[in-house]
This record gives C-alpha cells, sequence and structure tokens, in this order.
C-alpha cells in the first residue's frame, strides 16, 4: 500500500472537517461530530466516505480509500484501474461539476466468514449541476467490494451502473392510470375473457376492437375507449351489450371504478395523451 495507510486518517479528518451536512434526511452525509474516529473497519462506513469524497471533489482523499489493485466498472463497461479511471474518466467529469448531490438508499452488506471480504450494495440518486447550466438527474445501483488492509476496509472493485431518471408522469395520465389500477380486477373479471390473451374466450377478432391483455388497451377503438366501454356497460342510454355472459350484470360498485377510470382517460386525452391507433397498437401513448 506504500504511503497509503499512513496518510489515511489524516485525508478522512480534513474530509470531515470539509463536509456540510445536506439538507435532504436520506442523503449521504458526513459523520458527526467531526471529532469522532472514522470507522474503517466498517465496509459501509468506507463507503460513505468515498462518494462523499466525491461529491466534495475531492479525488485525493478518495483516492486513499481504494487499494493499488482496485478496479472499476461503469454501466458494463471496463474502466480499468481506479486510478486510470481517475484520470480519463473521473477526473475530467468532476471538474466540469458546479454542484454534485448524491443521496443514497438501504445498503445491502455482506461479509465473509473470515471478514477479510467484503460487499456493499446499494441504490443511488444523483443530481449534477455542470458549469455550462447543464443539468443531470440519474439513478442506479452502485456495488462495492472491499478486502481488509491491516486495519481498515479498502476498496478494491466498484461497479456502478446507472441511467436517466424517468420524467415523473404529467398529473393527467397518473391519475388515470391510479384509477385503471382500482379498476383492473373489474376489468379482469367481465372483459378479460374474450379480450385479453389466455382468456377462456380471447380472439382475434374481439382483440382488433378491444386489447386488454396489457394497459394501454389497444385495438381499433383504443382511442375512444372510455365511451366505447361506458356504451357497451349500457351507460349511454341504450341498454348494455357487455358483459357478454351476462349484458349489464356489474355491481354498483364496480361500475363506479369503470365510470371513475372513463373519467379520467377522458381528462387525459383532452389533454393530448391520446392519439388515434389501430390493431396491434398500444392504443394511445402516454407521453
Amino acid at each position: 500500500m506504500g504511503s497509503q495507510g499512513s496518510h489515511l486518517a489524516l485525508a478522512l479528518s480534513l474530509l470531515l472537517l470539509a463536509c456540510a451536512p445536506q439538507a435532504s434526511s436520506d442523503a449521504v452525509r458526513c459523520p458527526e461530530p467531526v471529532t469522532a474516529t472514522v470507522p474503517t473497519n466498517d465496509p459501509f462506513a468506507v463507503v460513505r466516505l468515498y462518494l462523499e469524497a466525491n461529491a466534495a471533489g475531492d479525488l485525493d482523499a478518495a483516492a486513499l480509500l481504494v487499494t493499488d489493485e482496485s478496479v472499476v466498472f461503469e454501466s458494463g463497461g471496463d474502466e480499468g484501474s481506479w486510478s486510470h479511471y481517475r484520470e480519463h474518466h473521473l477526473g475530467p467529469e468532476v471538474a466540469m461539476f458546479a454542484e454534485f448531490d448524491i443521496r443514497s438508499g438501504d445498503p445491502q452488506v455482506s461479509l465473509s466468514t473470515d471478514r477479510s471480504l467484503a460487499s456493499v450494495t446499494l441504490p443511488i440518486e444523483y443530481d449534477i449541476e455542470l458549469k455550462d447550466g447543464r443539468e443531470i438527474e440519474s439513478r442506479g445501483t452502485v456495488t462495492f467490494v472491499l478486502r481488509y488492509e491491516g486495519t481498515q476496509y479498502l476498496i478494491e472493485h466498484i461497479h456502478w451502473s446507472s441511467r436517466p431518471r424517468a420524467a415523473p408522469r404529467p398529473p393527467q395520465v397518473a391519475a388515470e392510470v391510479a384509477t385503471y389500477k382500482a379498476a383492473k380486477e373489474v376489468f379482469a373479471k367481465h372483459c378479460g375473457g374474450c379480450h385479453a390473451r389466455g382468456g377462456a374466450q380471447w380472439s382475434e377478432k374481439a382483440a382488433a376492437h378491444f386489447d386488454m391483455s396489457s394497459y394501454p388497451f389497444g385495438g381499433h377503438h383504443a382511442a375512444e375507449i372510455d365511451q366505447e366501454v361506458l356504451r357497451s356497460l349500457g351507460q349511454s342510454g341504450r341498454g348494455a351489450t357487455m358483459p357478454k355472459s351476462a349484458p349489464g350484470s356489474l355491481s354498483p360498485d364496480e361500475m363506479a371504478l369503470i365510470a371513475s377510470w372513463a373519467r379520467a382517460f377522458a381528462v387525459a386525452k383532452d389533454a393530448g395523451f391520446h392519439g388515434e391507433a389501430s390493431h396491434g397498437d398500444k392504443g394511445h401513448g402516454h407521453k
């Protein structure tokens, strides 16, 4: 390890002094109080310090938490040794950061029988503001393998996998999906037999009109399926024609769930989140 171990305590002390607590309750944060002994015999504590050093842009402190033989994999790619990763990937990226906020979830920690090896896997989310004004929002999972070296754990393997966080659903779509989930069992019970693959009376002809095998629904009438469903269930002033085996047999509670979904579907459609569809399409796109 060379002089690595002898400088570790000093580097970690400086890191602790430099860190400030973050606002989010689940954010990776610096241990308190500042004068506390750094538990480098705790593998997760070492991982936290490594993430904090990255967030602070202090790659010298991060380097003291990895072994000389450490390797890094990122999103399926082999980045080589940590020093190579620092020079060719991490360092140039950190130089572009204006702010770096990283949050971790509950870790999964495993130890070998003799405690010489440890693995720490945890979900992460991070927000990066670049100096040119761009913003990056990602989530993923990172796994660390640590080896016990003398009196402390050091990181010898990192596998970092992340992807951009999906944009939140627009409120109209979120409301529609919520009402569909509430009515899902009603659809399955009264419609799925003919209109969902695997149903006892499923047919291509039925699916051509309404394909309820998955959601959003598909078929020729997918874009106006809210009105078609209400009409077939007798909610438009004419007699019910569905369910096929017993038209008009839905209970008042079941009908209320379907009606609530239809209203939410119509609101989403008016907001532009449903389009015309043909057989074989998903029916309507959620933007």
